[in-house]
């Protein structure tokens, strides 16, 4: 593993012992960041840590909340939120996120989703104890033809 990094305020650390970690750059006193485990990256802000991960997963703490914003600046509306201490992610979905919109026949939409195919599933790489419920993306694509493509069905 390589050498440690510490960038940005002077009371930014990493854990004693720790090696290939890297803190590049914001922090205060009152809210320094640290990395807590060999490999761990901070990018900035205030008062973040990084933990030690297993292998192949990526970890993040952030009391504060989380979001992926997926438009450029002045558009920092468009994406998915994690709220402080929730556990679900909340979509964007307001009106004024959205543009060009055309009336449909609400009848047709519920035609088309009464015979979508409902099942209860589960992915191939989960525990098997856990299960869901709902249409595949193949059969929601061919009813709708919305989304990017006949593999995920969007939120």
């Amino acid at each position: 593993m390589g050498p440690n990094i510490v960038g940005g305020h002077k009371d930014n650390n990493i854990g004693i012992g720790l090696t290939g970690a890297s803190v590049l750059g914001g922090g205060s006193s009152s809210f320094p960041n640290w990395v807590l485990g060999n490999s761990g990256t901070v990018a900035g802000g205030l008062g973040n840590t990084s933990y030690e991960a297993a292998g192949d997963q990526f970890l993040v703490r952030a009391a504060g909340g989380v979001a992926f914003l997926t438009a450029g600046a002045p558009d920092l509306v468009t994406g998915t939120f994690l709220a402080s201490g929730a556990s679900g992610w909340n979509a964007v979905s307001s009106r004024s996120a959205k543009t060009d919109f055309v009336e449909l026949d609400p009848k047709e939409y519920l035609t088309r989703i009464a015979g979508l195919n409902i099942q209860q599933w589960r992915y191939k790489t989960e525990d098997p104890g856990i299960t869901h419920v709902g249409p595949l993306a193949e059969e929601f694509y061919a009813a709708f033809g919305h989304g990017p493509s006949d593999k995920s069905i969007r939120r």
